[in-house]
């Protein structure tokens, strides 16, 4: 987890890998991805400006701009970075469209300003298709998800497990 104080006047970048961060002040987290072959960046607070490290050019061809909940995907090996946006809807759902269920879960953890643990890999290559209301509870949606991908769900403290 990182957390950088606002000071607009002096921006701080932040280098992960081959990305240069640019913050006013935010918190995010970054984590290794797919077996080590890419990070994921996952972002709670503010926003933050995304660069290419190896791009010296000022064009800004190259730069992502994120909001909260975005979470940003870099592969290692000359690959497009992929965003995926916390979208909502015309009634101010949260839609997930083909979501890796990883994702779902980072963005959950920061709509609902909670812990969900969980192991990638358990996860395999499945994905979510839904709307979830803020109004709704955070168990009911994740029991929703274990009970149609066969996982386990328990509370441990303040956090919930989600387990094969």
């Amino acid at each position: 987890n990182c957390n950088i104080s606002k000071y607009v006047a002096r921006p701080s970048s932040v280098h992960i890998k081959s990305v240069v961060s640019t913050v006013l002040g935010t918190r995010f987290t970054v984590k290794p991805y797919e077996s080590n072959n890419a990070r994921k960046l996952i972002l709670h607070e503010l926003s933050l400006i995304l660069k290419d490290a190896g791009d010296s050019t000022k064009n800004n061809k190259n730069e992502y701009y994120l909001a909260p909940g975005d979470i940003f995907i870099s592969k290692k090996i000359n690959k497009q970075p992929c965003i995926l946006h916390l979208e909502k809807d015309k009634d101010d759902c949260y839609v997930f469209n083909d979501y890796p269920l990883d994702v779902v879960f980072d963005q959950l953890q920061i709509i609902y300003n909670i812990k969900i643990a969980y192991n990638r890999l358990d996860l395999g290559n499945r994905t979510f298709i839904g709307k979830v209301d803020k109004k709704d509870s955070v168990y009911a949606i994740l029991k929703s998800i274990a009970l149609l991908n066969n996982f386990n769900l328990h509370k441990q403290g303040e956090s919930f497990v989600i387990a094969n």
